[in-house]
């Protein structure tokens, strides 16, 4: 118990140096990587990848997506789209080989697919590299560069007020 109170004090200082040196970058002409962090509780809508995709005028496959569960079982411990509070040790470091190829890979957009404020789930976005960061909920400025109000159940929603803004931005 004492220990995971001062591995996570260790993670929040090392969230706030990122976050405070953080330099919004715009996003180019072409996009050719989009990343998705979400929780296994509130997936993003596999069928709606099609019109994500069509947004931001990149493939499918160009999308990559990882997924927060509270614990990992037998069978998913393999599994490099899955990751745990286990995966992420002192000052937020990734441990799990999967994880470490998200977070190394630097995305043109990478969207925060969740609601809730978790520290794994924040430490996946701030130390994830992503030109444009997008993010869900009120509270997520400090790490996001655009917050959208949108529960994570309407995907649609998501989907349309994403356009709408980008629009807005001039990015796509």
């Amino acid at each position: 118990m004492f220990l995971n109170g001062l591995k996570t004090k260790s993670i929040i200082r090392k969230l706030e140096k990122v976050n405070a040196a953080r330099v919004p970058v715009t996003v180019g002409n072409r996009l050719k990587s989009i990343g998705i962090i979400e929780t296994d509780v509130k997936k993003f809508d596999r069928k709606k990848l099609k019109k994500l995709a069509s947004i931001f005028n990149v493939k499918e496959q160009e999308i990559q997506i990882v997924s927060f569960v509270k614990q990992k079982k037998k069978e998913d411990k393999e599994n490099p789209g899955l990751f745990s509070v286990k995966d992420i040790g002192w000052k937020g470091i990734f441990k799990s080989s999967g994880l470490k190829d998200f977070g190394s890979n630097s995305f043109d957009v990478l969207i925060s697919y969740y609601s809730q404020d978790h520290i794994v789930l924040n430490t996946v976005s701030s130390l994830t590299q992503g030109k444009f960061k997008i993010g869900l909920g009120e509270d997520t400025y400090l790490t996001h560069d655009l917050s959208l109000e949108v529960k994570t159940a309407e995907t649609d929603v998501f989907l349309v007020e994403l356009e709408k803004y980008l629009k807005i931005l001039k990015l796509i």
